[in-house]
């Protein structure tokens, strides 16, 4: 029925602000936008649920915006789909799980470095969480990737264009078979981590 992916918009046009909208192919475009960047060395992702067409697949329009990447972290079934509490949603109130300027979680990124949280408002059941990431007092221009553990993919789920700011981003992450996640960060940056529900 829909994708859910992390659009990131990577702009380099001095001139003018930009912003992408994804939709179901064949569908008409939306007047609405699912990320925005503004002009010169930006670079911007955010959540979205796109709708898919009959054969799956989205378009992606593109409003002076050079480079996009789309990351999949997941999908929504139809209603062929046979009923089951799998990848049912739970909304909890945001609760904060980490806030590295004072200590919370864990501690700030140095750059090129791996943390691991495990959220105490979800069950160790849980498969994935929902949570918002915010960059606080970026070193530099870098990312941050969340993901289960093993093998890092090579995704982003929330950037930052330079140093000195803030950057949050909305995220879909799963979790480990012991319910944890991890974050690697590419850049020194203090982090939040504010999860506010959770799937089974």
């Amino acid at each position: 029925e829909a994708v859910v992916v992390t659009v990131t918009g990577i702009q380099a046009d001095p001139s003018a602000a930009g912003f992408a909208t994804l939709y179901a192919s064949g569908a008409s475009r939306p007047l609405a936008s699912n990320v925005n960047v503004n002009p010169g060395t930006d670079v911007r992702s955010n959540l979205a649920v796109v709708p898919v067409a009959a054969d799956g697949s989205i378009d992606i329009y593109l409003e002076r915006v050079l480079n996009v990447a789309i990351d999949i972290v997941g999908y929504v079934t139809d209603a062929s789909a046979p009923a089951s509490n799998a990848g049912l949603f739970h909304l909890v109130a945001p609760t904060r799980e980490v806030d590295t300027r004072i200590g919370v979680g864990f501690a700030a990124f140095a750059g090129q470095d791996v943390r691991t949280l495990d959220p105490g408002i979800v069950p160790v059941t849980a498969s994935a969480v929902a949570q918002n990431m915010t960059m606080v007092r970026t070193g530099g221009r870098g990312f941050v990737t969340v993901y289960p553990g093993g093998q890092r993919p090579t995704v982003s789920s929330v950037n930052a264009a330079g140093a000195g700011q803030i950057r949050g981003a909305f995220g879909v992450a799963s979790l480990s078979a012991t319910g944890v996640e991890s974050l690697f960060s590419e850049a020194a940056t203090d982090l939040t981590v504010d999860v506010f529900g959770w799937f089974e």
